[in-house]
């Protein structure tokens, strides 16, 4: 599992964007997911997560 809590909030916020990009390329491609497999969509969570305990504003990734 992931630990976020040594992170600064700039860093929380740019792992999630990351993820948020390898989305993006992979509606671009026209392949749902393609980019993106399990393991990034769970890691996305719980950035997610750590983000909203944090209290920090963000736009949620949109996934389809």
């Amino acid at each position: 599992m992931d630990d976020f809590e040594h992170l600064t909030d700039q860093s929380v916020l740019r792992l999630y964007d990351a993820i948020r990009h390898q989305v993006d390329a992979d509606k671009a491609l026209g392949n749902r997911y393609r980019l993106i497999g399990q393991a990034a969509m769970d890691r996305a969570e719980r950035l997610n997560d750590e983000i909203v305990s944090r209290g920090l504003k963000f736009s949620p990734i949109v996934w389809t």
